[in-house]
């Protein structure tokens, strides 16, 4: 069984990815997850897009900072993948919905410049004055994604209704504010214990 296979169990190596994918862990997996839940025919995704987004996303990453790179976000997206798969049976997602929360995995760290929100802000970094002080690196890991889909050779959803459209982008909004610790995490977390509690009822 090849290490792609494996990619539903728990106790994966991305590094072994890393290696056999080139360098190349995030759209190797990106790639393979979307194919495995056959989001290219259900949606209608042209590969040749969506591999040239792709592309531009993993080249986004810098490999010279320790953590938050391509292969952090690799991590990630094996991790999400994991936990909605292991959820299946109580909620499986719609097809919109697996796409965007592959992506949200995928850019959540794009253009991580190895420093911290609190850094940027105290500063005066250009992004925290764009961004005015509120989820930084978060607003310009999401803005950054953006702009490449709006390029023209990878925009993949350029035949999305506006509707559908506007869902994927409103989710992966939600999904990478969420990991700014200070601003949302904690608020997202009480939310879903909250619903963990009203199920166990």
């Amino acid at each position: 069984m090849s290490l792609l296979e494996k990619v539903d169990q728990w106790n994966w190596s991305i590094f072994e990815l890393d290696h056999l994918s080139n360098s190349r862990p995030l759209f190797t997996l990106c790639n393979f997850l979307c194919l495995k839940a056959g989001l290219y025919s259900k949606l209608q995704i042209p590969t040749e897009a969506f591999s040239a987004f792709l592309t531009e996303i993993e080249n986004g990453y810098h490999r010279d900072v320790p953590y938050h790179n391509a292969i952090h976000a690799a991590d990630v997206l094996h991790g999400v993948n994991f936990l909605q798969t292991a959820c299946q049976d109580e909620m499986k997602p719609s097809d919109l919905e697996l796409l965007s929360l592959y992506i949200a995995a995928s850019i959540h760290d794009l253009e991580y410049p190895g420093k911290t929100n609190n850094f940027l802000v105290n500063a005066a970094d250009p992004r925290a004055i764009m961004y005015n002080d509120r989820s930084v690196l978060e607003n310009h890991h999401l803005a950054t994604a953006f702009r490449v889909l709006s390029r023209s050779d990878c925009n993949f959803m350029a035949h999305f209704s506006r509707d559908h459209f506007k869902q994927v982008r409103e989710m992966v909004i939600d999904m990478v504010l969420a990991t700014d610790v200070q601003s949302h995490h904690f608020a997202v977390l009480s939310t879903f214990k909250n619903k963990v509690q009203f199920l166990l009822l």
